[in-house]
């Protein structure tokens, strides 16, 4: 169980659209020149597009907790056809075990919000994600302040 203090949430942002991974650098080789590209530039620019007007006057330069809810899209295998078009499975699982990895949905995140939100994402101390079906696909961000270890308080189950 995470506790949270009230205190603590700095900023609650919301990327509408389905989430988009961070893709791997891909490299050309032109006259003999190898160049490298991210080609995640324009899924970045559009993320940063929808986060920077609720962006600080200064970016957070205190240890930080990042929770990210990733709402994906269900696939029509999930509902029914025929009579029962449109209407959800009883069996239609409720998280997403599918592609894209978990890592790569909160690392092209962070990415757009490194010097916007945060100095630089070493102040991260602490992520939590988790990635569910649901019917508005978007990304959920939540930023919390940690002043001391126990702002952050997982119980443990063992």
């Amino acid at each position: 169980i995470l506790k949270i203090g009230a205190d603590m949430e700095l900023k609650r942002l919301i990327v509408r659209g389905v989430p988009k991974a961070q893709k791997r650098a891909k490299f050309t080789n032109r006259g003999g020149f190898i160049r490298g590209y991210d080609p995640s530039v324009k899924d970045k620019s559009d993320i940063i597009a929808q986060i920077k007007m609720n962006a600080p006057e200064k970016p957070y330069e205190e240890p930080l907790n990042i929770i990210m809810y990733f709402e994906m899209p269900r696939p029509n295998s999930h509902y029914g056809t025929g009579k029962k078009a449109g209407v959800l499975k009883s069996n239609a699982p409720e998280f997403c075990d599918k592609k894209p990895d978990i890592d790569n949905l909160m690392k092209i995140v962070m990415d757009s919000m490194n010097k916007l939100y945060f100095r630089d994402d070493s102040i991260v101390v602490a992520v939590n994600a988790i990635k569910y079906y649901g019917e508005s696909p978007k990304t959920e961000i939540v930023i919390l302040s940690i002043k001391d270890r126990y702002d952050f308080i997982i119980d443990n189950p063992f």
